[in-house]
C-alpha cells in the first residue's frame, strides 16, 4: 500500500449501471473503489506484459523457423 502523501488522485467517469456494479462489489468485498481500480489496473498491465511477451515469442519462433533452426 502507498505511503501517505505518495498517491495521486484521478477522476474517471462510468455509466450509471457500471458505477453501481463497482460500488456493490466494493461493499460486498469490504474494499474501497480505489482498491478495486488499483487491482484492475495491475491485472490489465500484467495482461499487456504477457501479451507483449507472447507476441515477441511468436516473432522469435517464426524467425527461427524461417531460418530452419526449428522444424
Amino acid at each position: 500500500m502507498a505511503r501517505a502523501g505518495t498517491t495521486r488522485t484521478f477522476t474517471i467517469s462510468f455509466p450509471p449501471d457500471l458505477a453501481e456494479q463497482v460500488e456493490r462489489l466494493a461493499k460486498k468485498e469490504s474494499r474501497t473503489t480505489s482498491e478495486l481500480f488499483r487491482e484492475a489496473f495491475r491485472a490489465y498491465r500484467a495482461e499487456r506484459v504477457r501479451k507483449a511477451f507472447d507476441d515477441r515469442s511468436e516473432e522469435h519462433t517464426s524467425e527461427l523457423q524461417s531460418r530452419q533452426y526449428l522444424v
